[in-house]
Order: C-alpha cells, then structure tokens, then sequence
C-alpha cells in the first residue's frame, strides 16, 4: 500500500514533465542511476530558491515549477520531484518536518521555531527510502533569503548573550511547567528515586527552588514598581512624597512652580526647595533635560528630603 502510494501519479497532467522523465526511465534502467540523473536534470533548469515564488499553475504544476516559472521553496522542489520520479517510475514521497540547530538546545530541550520547518523528498530505491535534498538544486537563491540569512548572522554576532539567556529562561518554563504544573505521582516517584540515588540531587533541587523564589520576589518588585514615562517627574517622586508626610499635597491643576512656591512661602529658610524649582523650571521648560542636570536635581532633593525628615 506505501509503495502503491507512493507511484500514484497523473501522466496527463504535466505532459512536458512525463515525456522528460520518461525518457531519463528507458536511458537509465538502474533506479540509482536514474535518481541520479533526475537530480542532475533539475539542477540544469537553473532553479531559483525564494521565499516569494510567483503562483505556479496548480493543473500543471511540474511543468510550470521546471519549465515556466523555475522558483520556488522547499514544498515546490519537494513536491515537483516527487512527482516526476513517479513520471519515472521511481516510487517517492514528500517528508516534511523541522531542521533543528543545536545551538538552541539545553541538555534534552530544543526549541523549534516556525521558520525552522521544511520539506524535502524521499525515494525507494531498491527497497530503501533514500532522502534527497531537492533544495539543493537551487542554482540560485533570492534576495529575500538572502537577506533573511544575513540579518539572523548580524543578530546572532549582536544578541549572542541575550539569546542564550533567552534559551535558558525558555528551558526553566519548560521545567516548571513538567514538574509543578504537570506533577504527578509518576513525577513524584522519579524524584524520589534520583534523591535516593544520587543525595546531591536533593541539594541542587532545594537550590532550584529557592533560586525560583527569589526570582518570583523580583519579578514581583518590578512589575509592582510603578512606571514613569516622565523623566524629570520621576526624579521629583522622592521630595513630593516627603512634603505629602509634612501634610503639603500638590493639588490637581498645580504647577510644580506654584506647589513648591506656596511650601516656601511656609518656610522661606529651605534653600534647597527653591534650587529645586529653579532647576525644575531650566529641566522642564528652558531645554536643559540632560543628566548633568537631574543629577543636580536629585542632590538637592536628597538634602531636601533629609532637611524635612528633621523637622
């Protein structure tokens, strides 16, 4: 039944293609040798490997893929040798599947992107599946694969560290979600048996947890921690807390200038505050947003904050 599958083909459909493979079947009577000059024949159609073919005519799909349009990716290559090894007599099928890199695998987790999937051919050659890789018969390759190549090389050289990083995250999700979330008494049974096996499993697995939760505890922090898109607003957050505990409150509608200038008309003597609306006023309006400035900025509010928390 796999071999019948596998020599099912329509000869009316692709007449250019059939009479080209045909004539490959009665020069080479030997299979090996007539997959080899099958290959050898669409590596002489000057194919071109792209990521945007233009539409083949799906009534004659091998002879527009060898003959007319002559660009493809690997479904198209993979699929047009398929049928025109059946032409031949070459029973063959389409695999399909993803080419995994190694470089994205922590001890027995791979991870397998979309853009990792692929398809190639395979023939049954005297009893034997034989695979092929019909994307190596692309004499040449179009810019937008090349592009793509060229951008993931320029991201891997600029992101190693980052990416590797990303793997390891990606692995311990993995991890969590196979021995918490998914716990079960065969789980629990494995993890019995390793700790009895080998006592330093049960160190590095409390290690592991506790490591877990601290990492819990500042992702916390950080998404607790409230967000300021407002530079200057975000340095002024320690004073305007510190004034609030002295019961001054900048009400809705109030400048910092008008806020800060009714805390000094209460108390004259704190220098600090009116450096600190001065310099708020340079930051915020006269064009002065640099880091030499907020540092100055932040000075003044530590001693400001630390000259309220006296009085």
């Amino acid at each position: 039944a796999v071999v019948e599958a596998a020599s099912r083909i329509d000869v009316r459909r692709n007449p250019r293609s059939y009479a080209l493979a045909q004539q490959i079947a009665q020069r080479y009577p030997d299979m090996q040798q007539r997959a080899d000059a099958m290959a050898e024949r669409f590596r002489a159609q000057a194919l071109r490997y792209t990521l945007q073919p233009k539409p083949l005519d799906l009534h004659h799909s091998v002879d527009s893929f060898l003959f007319d349009k002559r660009e493809g990716y690997c479904v198209h290559f993979a699929a047009s040798f398929v049928l025109f090894a059946r032409m031949a007599g070459v029973p063959a099928r389409v695999i399909t599947g993803y080419k995994g890199d190694l470089a994205n695998s922590v001890k027995n987790y791979l991870i397998i992107k979309e853009k990792d999937a692929h398809a190639w051919a395979e023939l049954l050659i005297d009893g034997a599946w034989q695979r092929v890789e019909t994307t190596a018969f692309a004499s040449k390759v179009s810019a937008d694969r090349g592009t793509q190549s060229s951008q993931d090389d320029a991201d891997t050289q600029g992101s190693l560290l980052l990416k590797k990083i990303n793997l390891y995250l990606m692995y311990i999700k993995y991890e969590i979600e196979t021995w918490i979330l998914h716990y079960s008494h065969f789980r629990q049974m494995q993890l019995l048996e390793e700790a009895r096996k080998n006592p330093g499993f049960l160190l590095k697995f409390l290690l592991a947890i506790v490591l877990l939760l601290l990492l819990v505890i500042v992702a916390i922090r950080v998404l607790r921690r409230p967000s300021c898109s407002d530079r200057v607003l975000c340095t002024m957050r320690p004073l305007l807390a510190a004034l609030r505990k002295q019961g001054y409150e900048r009400e809705d509608g109030e400048t910092m200038h008008a806020f800060l200038c009714r805390y000094l008309d209460d108390f004259p003597q704190c220098r600090e505050i009116a450096e600190i609306d001065r310099l708020y006023e340079r930051i915020r309006y006269g064009g002065e947003d640099t880091t030499g400035a907020h540092l100055r900025l932040q000075e003044e509010i530590r001693l400001a904050t630390i000259r309220s928390g006296r009085a």
